[in-house]
């Protein structure tokens, strides 16, 4: 299936890319910068500029069986102004009236348009659920996703089924509610809005991917569907769920007058309160992955698949076979960290994959602002080349180069300019039954400062790495496997 998609560099849209890609859909892109796309979403995506004209679009549109309209300027966490509210408006509304409007037009227009939208569609509520038979609330925020809906549900006149995914806080650690709340947590120090008796109609990334999959591929699905879990939380609940898993001992309320005075009218999100539920989903029998709040955080937060452990003399032949592979010279490691994912591909598939620098930015946390600024276009041994990436706010460049090439089988590059003393990254893959891949990254690397660094690493360094791997490995696993 050809899948036009929009949004596709934001939280939801690069774990969508990368899950549609692993079902063995044509993604083409709908962006605003060509080059940062590129960088993260890989090679393996078309990319259609916003500054191409409608009869471009149109033309892409003839050939699209699937619409997924995910774009949408940030509205939580934000101060919202006048300006603000024109740019929340023509990323949502006017986008999706430009892609309504060109369906239209389509002489063979696509089979499915989803759109999303948001269940800040509803009036808060603190005791009286809202499903989608619920009328629409008052007020900046409601009227704004009603122009949304209404704009993609113009696409209905050239026979184009239209879904209008009414979205909730979406769980997952590198994006969204996690990203913003998480940090304090994970440092021992927990908060809840107000009373904290507000409700959070959350729901798990994999379901937001499943839920896509499902309207995909049931004709019956249309018209306005809540995404959200049938078992949402109270924002005092969530807090102590998150505290209790992470150990953290210190859980205090944040005045809502503290958050008008930082955001404004944008307060309002953030201290809303909104029971909803999935009614139409249940009735179409979708079964959630995670349908309660405790499995879903701890998925996002305590599912380590990622071991950092001290180095010891090895027993690798790689790493001992010093001079064949320019080793003579390296200083010894402090650390070895091992990551490993379990997916289903063809070998070649898999390594034509990780060994292309494209498809780095894919697989890495959008906060890393990963970006490549030279390289070579076949890969082999001895290729160098030249990455920036943020650590926080702090930007470094990082040149590697290729020191061990095995087509199909494993590949090593080493750090040869950047942040660490020693980096020295195995990628290998080991056939196994069926069609199953092993896929094993392998680093051992060495912190600069001495002792300064090893307390950096304690500190810092090492939730840091955990991250980035746990996050590679979700995504190599939804990019790989048919199914989550």
């Amino acid at each position: 299936m050809h899948i036009l998609l929009t949004g596709a560099t934001g939280f939801v849209g690069r774990s969508t890319v990368a899950y549609l890609l692993g079902l063995g859909h044509q993604i083409t892109a709908y962006v605003r910068n060509l080059e940062q796309s590129r960088n993260q979403l890989g090679k393996d995506v078309e990319l259609l500029s916003h500054l191409d004209p409608d009869s471009k679009l149109q033309d892409v549109l003839e050939t699209t069986d699937c619409v997924i309209n995910l774009a949408g300027e940030q509205l939580a966490g934000v101060r919202w102004t006048a300006t603000k509210k024109k740019r929340f408006i023509s990323s949502r509304v006017d986008l999706t009236k430009r892609i309504s409007n060109q369906i239209i037009k389509c002489k063979t227009p696509p089979k499915i348009f989803l759109s999303a939208s948001a269940v800040g569609f509803y009036n808060d509520s603190y005791t009286i659920p809202s499903d989608e038979e619920t009328p629409k609330g008052t007020g900046f925020l409601r009227d704004l996703c009603d122009q949304w809906e209404q704009a993609a549900l113009q696409s209905t006149v050239n026979g184009t089924r239209v879904v209008l995914m009414r979205i909730g806080i979406v769980l997952g650690r590198e994006g969204g509610f996690l990203k913003q709340v998480g940090l304090p947590f994970e440092y021992g120090i927990g908060n809840y809005i107000a009373r904290g008796n507000q409700v959070i109609p959350w729901i798990h990334i994999s379901d937001v991917l499943g839920i896509i999959r499902f309207c995909i591929e049931n004709q019956e699905v249309s018209g306005p569907i809540n995404l959200v879990s049938p078992n949402p939380s109270t924002w005092k609940t969530f807090s102590k769920s998150l505290a209790k898993l992470l150990k953290v001992k210190i859980v205090i309320p944040v005045p809502k007058f503290l958050l008008t005075l930082v955001y404004g009218e944008g307060a309002d999100v953030l201290a809303s309160s909104q029971y909803v539920l999935p009614k139409a989903l249940e009735r179409f029998g979708y079964n959630f992955i995670y349908d309660s709040l405790e499995p879903a955080l701890e998925e996002e937060f305590t599912a380590e698949y990622t071991t950092v452990t001290r180095f010891v003399d090895s027993s690798d032949d790689l790493w001992n076979a010093r001079e064949s592979n320019h080793k003579s010279d390296f200083t010894k490691p402090t650390y070895c960290l091992i990551s490993k994912s379990q997916v289903q591909s063809s070998q070649n598939h898999v390594f034509n994959f990780f060994s292309s620098p494209l498809n780095l930015g894919l697989t890495t946390p959008s906060w890393m602002n990963f970006h490549i600024q030279e390289g070579e276009d076949v890969v082999k041994n001895g290729s160098q080349f030249v990455y920036k990436i943020n650590i926080g706010p702090i930007p470094l460049q990082w040149k590697s180069k290729i020191i061990h090439w095995d087509p199909n089988h494993e590949f090593v590059d080493l750090q040869i300019k950047g942040p660490y003393k020693l980096w020295w990254h195995r990628h290998k893959l080991t056939k196994q039954d069926g069609n199953t891949i092993l896929m094993e990254d392998t680093v051992l690397y060495k912190i600069p400062m001495g002792y300064l660094g090893r307390i950096a690493h304690k500190l810092v360094i090492r939730k840091i790495l955990l991250r980035i791997f746990n996050y590679r490995k979700k995504v190599i696993e939804q990019r790989f496997t048919k199914a989550i």
